[in-house]
């Protein structure tokens, strides 16, 4: 039979909240309370059914938890939670309710808890005096002169007829008597005293018979003591403004004077104004006398000795009141550097004489000895020895190397670092271990291997700060309200314009460096910001800036400038300059500044609204054109008039003259029939012969009195001795006038279209002229 060996289905713990039972090929599991499934895997939900009447259920393991709703308690929130257990209701009676309570108050309490006693004097009913409460009641405490509950009784003070010569009137705690004739005093029981009155302003009242006399108190005068005695009168401030008191005076010094009569000069050395010096006391002021090493009104200031380089071989280093030197190498001297220290130890030449040089020393030998080689071997190099060389005879030959700067022997001779010419563009001076370059113009750095270029050539700094050349850089200094390493970041600007009504324009003011345009910018803007700054955008502003002048009374252009990130918007500066302006007169009312033409025109938000000043000039033309035309229309009309009428009343009188002669004779027989008439229109004015009209009806003026045709280009033809009337086929011309000609049988041409007046038209008739000609 075959022997197998049972297995332990429990090695693996397979249930995971429980006990396990192994088997035959199998195992059970006996869960933890809470749990349940083949291998206790499964949480079991208490919370089903949910066992929490008013509240919340959370699961647990093996059991769960009830979170109560607001009035309920218990383990399964089935509990109403009595809220008047903790007796609110300090003065009433509580009545439990789910999740709150109620108050039902006493007589003389209220309030949610019946906390609050009820003030019965809130409605005031003591109406002259003062409420006590108490608990549901009060009590009064009556002023004085009222009784009764409530205060609401006067007493009536002259119930006990108080006034013994007079008339008695009852107040408010109190009686008042009108005295009879003679009598005074607060029940009239005292004879009138003229004292009673204070008659005495500033003094003592004396009453006699039907009368009074006065004995002033100090410093007053008069009748009534009401006269102030003046003891400024004697003038006792020597240095100062006497002001007058009572019985006194005082007076206010004037700078640097104290003292009841200011004639004490105030020493302002008293206080020790200067600080590192002696004080000299002045009238209002002092001087000081400073110490040396300092400076300034209270020698406060110290002076920095330094930047006048005293430290001659040395770092100088500026002190309160002086300054100290920290010398070179072989330099001594604390304050100028300038003394060499003595190099010359006492051993330092063996066998020589020592010279001291400047941070080094030189040996002048003995005879026999030399400054190349020593045969002591306790030479002193004043540098490391190196390995011992040429020895003979026991003797030793030693060298020195030395330190930088300097070689031989014994240090003695200085290297020449210019021997290598290292200034490439410059001089060179040759120093102990160093050398210096002075560069030529136009160079720079260690060597002068650098040349110099002026970085604010180009002008960086732009037209808002100014350039300081460095090397290879440059620093701007901005303007006020300009930032940015080039000065390129402006202040925030708008625009705006203006228009005043009491300045004229001129064409000085197109001209923004013009006396006058300056002169008025300098106004406007100040006027500007007088009333901008006394608004709320005041504080940001930097500038108003005036940008120019325009016709129109005078249209101003003006800029606002403000500082750095501000807030303030160009319609905020409109709207603050126009409120200020409309509620203030004065700088505004002188320039005629009109509130309504405020307004922006930059930044893509213009509120103004102009007219077209091609219209304005179009309207203007039309008016002058129209005007013209009018004035010509009635020349024309006024000459066509007098026109018709004078060819009237001619007519008949040259067909009368005409009568009398042959019409067809010639000039021949013109002489015989030459006679004179009177020109009915110029009756009284000179007289005019006529000549017959012969063909054309045309007529010859010699000696014409054609006195003037003003505006026409015409002069006087007097005497006839400028114009000349030709006929030739039929019409007339005027020659040498050279403007106006008569043509076609007596109609009249105007060259320039004016024909201004005819003034005492003299027509006259002319003898020996040609056949034709008028």
């Amino acid at each position: 039979m075959e022997n197998r060996e049972h297995v332990d289905e429990c090695v693996s713990t397979p249930c995971v909240h429980g006990t396990c039972a192994d088997g035959v090929n199998s195992y059970s599991c006996i869960c933890d309370p809470g749990w349940r499934g083949t291998d206790c895997t499964e949480d079991i939900d208490d919370c089903t059914p949910d066992p929490c009447d008013f509240g919340k259920c959370a699961d647990t393991i093996g059991g769960y938890t009830c979170t109560c709703d607001a009035g309920w308690t218990g383990p399964n929130c089935h509990i109403d939670a009595d809220e008047c257990a903790s007796n609110p209701c300090g003065h009433g009676t509580c009545a439990n309710h789910v999740n709150s309570y109620s108050c039902t108050c006493p007589v003389g309490w209220q309030g949610d808890n019946c906390q609050i006693d009820l003030d019965e004097c809130e409605s005031s009913p003591c109406e002259h005096g003062s409420c006590s409460d108490s608990d549901n009641s009060y009590s009064c405490v009556c002023h004085p002169g009222y009784t009764g509950t409530n205060c609401d009784t006067d007493i009536d003070e002259c119930t006990s007829s108080p006034c013994m010569h007079g008339t008695c009137a009852d107040g408010v705690g109190q009686f008042t008597c009108v005295c009879e004739a003679g009598w005074s005093g607060v029940t009239c029981n005292a004879d009138f005293d003229e004292c009673e009155s204070s008659p005495c302003a500033h003094g003592t009242c004396t009453d006699v018979f039907n009368g009074y006399t006065c004995v002033c108190e100090a410093g007053w005068d008069g009748t009534e003591c009401n006269i102030n005695i003046d003891e400024c009168s004697s003038n006792p401030c020597q240095h100062g403004t006497c002001n007058d008191t009572v019985n006194g005076y005082s007076c206010s010094c004037e700078p640097g004077w104290t003292n009841d009569t200011c004639n004490q000069d105030i020493n302002e050395c008293a206080t020790n104004p200067c600080q590192h010096g002696k004080c000299v006391d002045k009238v209002n002021g002092f001087t000081c006398e400073c110490d040396g090493g300092w400076t300034g009104d209270t020698c406060n200031n110290d002076i920095n000795e330094c930047e006048f380089g005293p430290c001659v071989n040395g770092n100088c280093t500026n002190s309160d009141g002086g300054y100290f030197c920290v010398c070179e190498d072989g330099w001594t001297n604390n304050r100028t550097c300038n003394e060499s220290v003595d190099d010359c130890g006492p051993s330092s030449c063996n066998h020589g004489t020592c010279r001291d040089l400047h941070n080094n020393y030189t040996c002048i030998c003995d005879p026999g000895w030399t400054d190349l080689i020593t045969y002591y071997e306790d030479v002193d190099c004043q540098c490391n020895t190196s390995v011992p060389v040429n020895s003979t005879d026991g003797e030793k030959n030693y060298t020195c190397t030395c330190a930088g700067g300097w070689n031989r022997t014994y240090c003695s001779l200085e290297i020449d670092e210019c021997s290598s010419n290292p200034c490439q563009h410059g001089a060179c001076t040759d120093y102990v271990a160093r050398y210096i370059c002075s560069c030529e113009e136009g160079w720079e750095g260690e060597n002068c291997d650098q040349e110099i270029f002026n970085d604010c050539a180009s002008d960086p700094c732009g037209l808002h700060g100014t350039c300081t050349d460095g090397i290879s850089s440059y620093i701007c200094t901005c303007e006020k309200g300009w930032t940015g390493i080039n000065c390129e970041k402006g202040p925030p600007t708008y625009s705006f314009q203006l228009t005043m009504d009491n300045r004229e324009f001129t064409d000085q003011l197109s001209d923004t460096t013009s006396e006058t345009f300056i002169s008025l910018a300098g106004e406007v803007s100040q006027t500007i910001w007088w009333y901008l700054n006394r608004t709320t955008v005041g504080p940001d502003i930097i500038s108003v800036v005036i940008t120019g002048f325009r016709p129109g009374s005078v249209i101003v252009e003006y800029d606002v400038r403000f500082r750095q990130n501000t807030s303030v918007t160009g319609g905020e500066v409109q709207e603050a300059f126009i409120s200020v302006l409309s509620n203030n007169t004065g700088l505004g009312d002188a320039l005629g500044i009109q509130v309504q033409s405020i307004c922006m025109v930059a930044n893509g938000s213009s509120t103004c609204v102009e007219p077209s000043s091609q219209q304005w000039q179009s309207w203007v033309t039309y008016t002058i054109v129209g005007c013209a035309a009018a004035v010509l229309l009635l020349v024309c009309c006024v000459f066509l008039a007098l026109r018709t009428q004078r060819n009237k009343q001619w007519s008949w009188r040259l067909k009368k003259e005409y009568d009398q002669f042959d019409p067809y004779s010639r000039r021949s027989s013109m002489e015989s029939r030459q006679r004179k008439v009177t020109n009915p229109l110029y009756e009284g004015q000179g007289t005019s012969t006529a000549y017959e009209l012969q063909d054309a009806g045309l007529s010859d003026f010699e000696e014409s009195g054609l006195t003037d045709l003003q505006d026409g280009g015409l002069t006087d033809n007097e005497d006839g001795g400028s114009t000349i009337f030709h006929s030739e086929g039929g019409s007339t011309e005027l020659q040498d006038g050279g403007s106006t000609g008569f043509e076609d049988g007596g109609s009249t041409g105007f060259e320039d279209g004016v024909l201004t007046e005819f003034h005492e038209l003299d027509l006259t008739e002319e003898e020996g002229s040609q056949d034709g000609v008028c």
